[in-house]
């Protein structure tokens, strides 16, 4: 699925387990208890989606656009972050036990409650 154009879908409930998603283009996608676990969506776009309750665990979503997303108590244990733009999205009570942040833009972005046990450091990029 490298490159592939899924802006606006329905993918409620939809198994990508291991999908390989870079560069897709999931703009406003329907991601409700979607399994996102170990894609690799390096680069991908995810912004607007609905991905509550969703799974991410072990994805790979290196520099990828994750603006504007509500992603309380989403499951993203051991994954990679770094470089991602979570620019405005909701974190609250999601569980980034040993994620890695590093670069990730995390402007504005609600963290409160987050579990995030040896997870690697980060720090706020500002424009």
């Amino acid at each position: 699925m490298d490159s592939v154009c899924l802006r606006e879908a329905n993918l409620t409930k939809t198994n990508l387990e291991k999908a390989c998603l870079t560069q897709a283009d999931l703009t406003g996608a329907n991601l409700f208890k979607a399994s996102l676990k170990a894609t690799d969506s390096t680069g991908a776009m995810f912004d607007n989606a609905n991905p509550r309750q969703s799974n991410w665990e072990k994805a790979i979503l290196s520099t990828a656009s994750l603006r504007r997303l509500y992603l309380e108590g989403a499951q993203l244990q051991d994954t990679i972050l770094n470089g991602a733009d979570l620019t405005h999205s909701d974190l609250i009570k999601s569980d980034l036990s040993n994620a890695d942040l590093s670069d990730a833009i995390l402007r504005q972005a609600a963290l409160e409650l987050a579990f995030a046990q040896r997870a690697k450091q980060y720090q706020l990029v500002e424009p």
